[in-house]
């Protein structure tokens, strides 16, 4: 005779939870403030090394003054497109090269606005120098679009020195633009002011600190 198999017995309800238990995943919980501290301090020493160990960090106030200077007495100009397109003040250093200065020098483009992103001491230390070295140009500016305030140029530049903080205007040494003649064509004015100039000349509403 065949046995009957036998259901087997239902698990007890202790047993199952022991189970749930086991299949639990643990979240470690981190402590925000504790990273925070972790990566200022961290910072912290990397700019306590560069300072000691990086070459230019160490020289002569003097000299790097110079460098800084070099670097940053160039042009800024603005993006039309972005600004046609959407209203959007987009700025990008002009391009230049080796082969500007050296003709006989190797063709390589620089960005010398790089410079502010090397380290923290250095950013510092030039974080003004681009608003007191460099020339803002907002291009040219047709006299049939002087009454048209919603986009043209100069709409572009109440747009960008409103966003900029009053230490940046005020260090703002050059912004310029060029008024085209409609008469006369490629011949035009080119109006050139500092920062607060054109944040009178545009009736602009800039931070108070």
């Amino acid at each position: 005779m065949v046995a009957r198999k036998q259901a087997a017995p239902p698990l007890s309800s202790s047993s199952s939870a022991e189970e749930k238990e086991t299949c639990q995943i643990v979240t470690p919980r981190f402590n925000t403030q504790k990273l925070l501290l972790h990566e200022r301090a961290r910072l912290n020493k990397i700019t306590e090394i560069n300072a000691v160990q990086s070459p230019l960090l160490r020289l002569p106030a003097e000299i790097k003054t110079m460098i800084y200077t070099y670097v940053f007495d160039e042009v800024v100009q603005i993006n039309k497109y972005p600004w046609f397109l959407n209203y959007h003040v987009s700025l990008r250093p002009r391009q230049f090269s080796d082969y500007d200065r050296y003709p006989s020098s190797t063709y390589c483009e620089h960005n010398f606005l790089s410079l502010l992103h090397v380290s923290r001491q250095i950013h510092q230390e030039t974080a003004l120098l681009p608003y007191k070295l460099a020339t803002f140009n907002f291009d040219t500016l047709p006299t049939e679009e002087l009454e048209d305030d919603e986009d043209n140029m100069f709409s572009a530049i109440r747009v960008f020195l409103e966003k900029r903080t009053r230490k940046q205007v005020e260090a703002l040494a050059k912004l310029e633009i060029y008024i085209l003649n409609d008469h006369v064509p490629n011949i035009g004015e080119l109006e050139s002011g500092t920062g607060m100039y054109w944040v009178t000349e545009l009736n602009c509403e800039i931070s108070p600190a």
